[in-house]
């Protein structure tokens, strides 16, 4: 027999289903007030103590002691001294411990954390019974009157057996201890559930329900109910059992107990337990009415009539079909969430069945459902969608994933805590292998600590057929917020209209579908705004007005949530939103004049200068090498110095000691000069095919260099010693720009430029052309009302890039022209030696030097001009 939902009752007031003001009540909790105390000590006389058998063969774990913070050790100590006070451990010499480590609770304090993972896992389970919630709330037929009941730390109240303690001993930087309590972390459930069954089992089914740690007292009269509260908090008295007052419920008539909600007129359901269906919005177009059918065809199975029911939403799923959401798609869609909310698509939750709990998660949303097998197929239970909160919204895929299942255990821990073993399923295979990492986050590691509590397996599904879940995580609301990436104004939204009416592509069209009867198209007007239905989403047209790209392309490229992306990156995310004409053009140009990302982004090309050859001379001595080793100890003719000849065809090298004069001639026969010359001719030919074949070789990933004299560049910062011990993590890519100001030897194109950096830096100024990049100035009439490239000032600061020139006025301070760094060359500015000192030490080094070395300047006397005596 199930249980029957009599209706859906309406809230009542608090003040007409609380009785707890009652002075019976009130004064029967100041008599029981020891029971409402925080728990001390080990109880040693209780019937059931916690006993961890272990696997054939298995050896408790014994892990390193992780490093800690000066605050971590601090919190440890006390938290250690806090333990031993209590009784609640003791030293141990044994060589087995876990470690121990710190998580962050959201509040931002730390929380203790023991990692028993590697014990769980050889630990055998204690597989105990679970009561059917059925069977329990069936008991409370005709009661009015409902208290319920929170024990403080449960499972510190429960003894440890002594041969089992040394198993869950832990290793600390101040001592290794073993716990003589349960510890949280254990899978202990099914214990704590014996020991309650045991305190309570003469009151079990009478007017006491017990579900693990949910202890609920039914009355069908309040002067009865007063007695039952008497019975329970003597025999929590008797077994000094602690409860938390604050948690606990007292003489209600209506309250919350394992997913539904208890009443004296009969049994409804929580609200949020059919919400995520309940609240699913209107589909506004093709990818919506997929997102909802999906989910809606994962349950048609259950449905009778399902064809009949979705035939005009199943319509709306074709690209071919203007999206109309007329009256039809309406009566389906709502027939359709009125189906899933009645039974038997939802079904009680059984304990006794298989059970698996399905999780996905996706850019904005997560969704859960909560399912069981009956033999025959797999019935949902429940479900939920959720919206990512904003600190986890820039998480990786993985940590989304992970997090949905934690808010799944969390809403439904009282079907999952302390049942036989369920399954957790995902699309996220790496997932599946999470215990097996060592070292993670504070956020993740807090989250383990609380889903070691559960007996579950992992199992990997595709995306594709993960449906349930899948839809749930991307209902069309939750995205709202992401999908918008900023407000669209009224001013924004004039631009866009006044923008249509003189558009070369969309001026027509506009006018036509503005009319009184518009031709049936793919396009539409919503608001003044021009949207494209395609590929089963609403695309808004956009215009080509300058200012209007200009705004856009900031706020997708410029903008702190944009984060300066490559072209390719903000193209796509551009065609997920908006119908563009010469999209490709515009963001190409935009993210090349962009200075923070030309600055701060790595090239993903090939570099520039492509190798080039010496030329093989034709004869030998016309292209030789030299070079002179020394100085070397001084021989008795005065000779210091080796100066080495090569010639580049011969190969032939002579050593000359210097300084004195070497005679190389020597006296060859014709034969031996004939063989000389066909040997030459043979180097000289397997030289050029070695030449040829170094020469593609090298030129297959490098390509030609567009660079030439006067052309700003970029210098790659690897080329450049870092300033006051800045780490590479935190400079930019590039450095400049800076001009060319020549290329060394008869080439123009390179592959070396000589490059005009500032004075102070001590580089020499030659670097190959792999070392730069192009600079593309950008004009103020190209992106109107573009934002301000320049850097965030550091403490009301520009960092200083080089000086001009200087100058003083009598007793005054010194001031010097400046430049700075990733901003216009043009955006000078006079500032004094104090401030330029400050900002970089090394440019007013380096400029002091310089100016003292010149000696103090004068000015120049004044020029006399004699006139001739013929113009007088």
């Amino acid at each position: 027999m199930g249980v029957c939902f009599l209706h859906a009752l309406p809230p009542h007031d608090a003040s007409s289903t609380d009785s707890s003001s009652d002075p019976r009540i009130t004064e029967l909790l100041d008599s029981y007030g020891d029971v409402f105390k925080g728990p001390h000590g080990v109880v040693p006389d209780r019937p059931i103590r916690h006993e961890i058998i272990l696997e054939d063969g298995a050896v408790p774990p014994h892990g390193c002691i992780y490093r800690m913070s000066e605050d971590e050790l601090s919190v440890l100590q006390a938290q250690l001294d806090n333990l031993l006070e209590k009784g609640w451990i003791q030293p141990s010499s044994l060589p087995y411990g876990a470690p121990v480590l710190f998580v962050r609770k959201k509040n931002k304090d730390l929380r203790l954390c023991i990692d028993y993972r590697k014990l769980n896992a050889q630990t055998v389970r204690n597989a105990g019974p679970l009561p059917h919630i059925d069977d329990l709330l069936e008991r409370l037929g005709g009661a009015k009157f409902f208290s319920k009941l929170d024990l403080k730390s449960g499972y510190h109240q429960l003894e440890i057996r002594q041969e089992d303690r040394y198993k869950i001993a832990f290793k600390t930087r101040y001592g290794h201890f073993e716990w003589l309590v349960m510890p949280f972390g254990l899978t202990n459930a099914p214990t704590f559930r014996a020991a309650m069954t045991t305190e309570f089992r003469h009151m079990l089914d009478l007017f006491v329900l017990i579900y693990l740690d949910d202890i609920l007292v039914y009355s069908w009269s309040l002067d009865e109910h007063v007695e039952h509260l008497r019975t329970i908090l003597k025999r929590l008295r008797q077994a000094k059992c602690k409860a938390n007052r604050d948690k606990c419920e007292f003489a209600r008539q209506e309250l919350e107990y394992l997913g539904h909600y208890v009443t004296s007129q009969g049994i409804r359901p929580l609200a949020d337990k059919i919400e995520a269906l309940r609240v699913w919005p209107e589909p506004t177009n093709t990818t919506d009415v997929r997102s909802f059918m999906g989910l809606a065809g994962y349950y048609q199975r259950f449905i009778t009539g399902y064809s009949r029911i979705a035939a005009p939403m199943t319509r709306l799923q074709s690209p071919k079909v203007p999206f109309i959401f007329d009256d039809d798609a309406r009566r389906s869609f709502q027939a359709l969430k009125t189906v899933m909310l009645m039974a038997p698509v939802l079904n009680i939750y059984d304990p006794t069945l298989p059970t698996r709990v399905t999780t996905d998660a996706s850019g904005y949303g997560i969704g859960a459902v909560l399912e069981q097998y009956d033999g025959d197929d797999w019935h949902p239970v429940e479900s939920f969608s959720h919206k990512v909160p904003p600190i986890n919204s820039l998480d990786d895929a993985r940590k989304k994933e992970l997090l949905a299942f934690v808010m799944a255990l969390k809403r439904w821990r009282h079907f999952l805590l302390g049942r036989r073993r369920f399954t957790w399923v995902t699309d996220n295979n790496p997932l599946t292998y999470y215990k097996t990492q060592d070292t993670v986050s504070s956020t993740i590691g807090r989250w383990m600590y609380f889903i070691d509590q559960f007996d579950f397996t992992p199992k990997h599904l595709p995306g594709l057929s993960n449906r349930a879940a899948d839809a749930l995580s991307q209902r069309p609301d939750l995205c709202a917020m992401t999908h918008h990436a900023f407000a669209f104004d009224e001013e924004l939204q004039r631009h866009f209209i006044r923008g249509y009416e003189f558009d070369p592509d969309f001026a027509t069209l506009y006018a036509q579908l503005s009319s009184d009867h518009p031709p049936a198209s793919h396009y539409r007007i919503v608001d003044g705004y021009l949207l494209l239905h395609s590929r089963g989403k609403d695309l808004l047209c956009v215009p080509r007005d300058r200012r209007l790209r200009t705004r856009l392309l900031g706020e997708y490229h410029d903008s702190r949530l944009a984060g300066h992306f490559g072209v390719n990156c903000t193209i796509a995310r551009l065609r997920q939103r908006f119908r563009w004409p010469d999209l490709i053009t515009d963001v190409t140009w935009y993210c090349d004049s962009c200075e923070v990302f030309r600055r701060s982004k790595p090239r993903n090309r090939n570099p520039y200068g492509q190798l080039r050859p010496m030329p093989i001379p034709r004869e030998p001595g016309l292209s030789i090498a030299m070079d002179v080793t020394g100085p070397f100890p001084r021989d008795r003719l005065g000779h210091d110095d080796i100066l080495t000849v090569v010639d580049h065809l011969s190969r032939i090298f002579t050593d000359l000691l210097l300084p004195r004069p070497a005679d190389i001639d020597a006296a060859c026969s014709p034969f031996s000069v004939r063989k000389y010359r066909e040997l030459l001719a043979q180097a000289r030919a397997n030289m050029q095919k070695a030449q040829v074949r170094m020469q593609q070789q090298a030129n297959r990933r490098h390509v030609p260099c567009p660079i030439r004299a006067g052309d700003l560049v970029w210098v790659s910062a690897e080329e450049f010693a870092l300033e006051q011990d800045v780490s590479c993590k935190l400079l930019p890519k590039w450095f400049g720009p800076w001009p060319v100001t020549s290329a060394p030897g008869d080439e123009p194109d390179g592959p070396s430029f000589v490059i005009n950096i500032p004075p102070h830096l001590t580089v020499h100024p030659v670097f190959h052309a792999s070392k730069l990049a192009t600079y593309t100035p950008t004009k103020s009439d190209d992106f109107p009302g573009r934002r301000s490239q320049d850097p965030p000032s550091m403490d009301g600061h520009q960092e200083v890039d080089h000086v001009i020139t200087d100058r003083k006025y009598g007793n005054k301070p010194r001031q010097y022209k400046v430049t700075f760094k990733a901003c216009d060359p043009d955006d000078t500015q006079w500032i004094s030696g104090t401030d330029l000192k400050a900002s970089t030490p090394l440019i007013y080094t380096h400029n002091e030097r310089q100016r003292l070395a010149q000696g103090p300047s004068r000015p120049a006397p004044p020029t006399r001009t004699v006139v001739p005596p013929s113009d007088r």
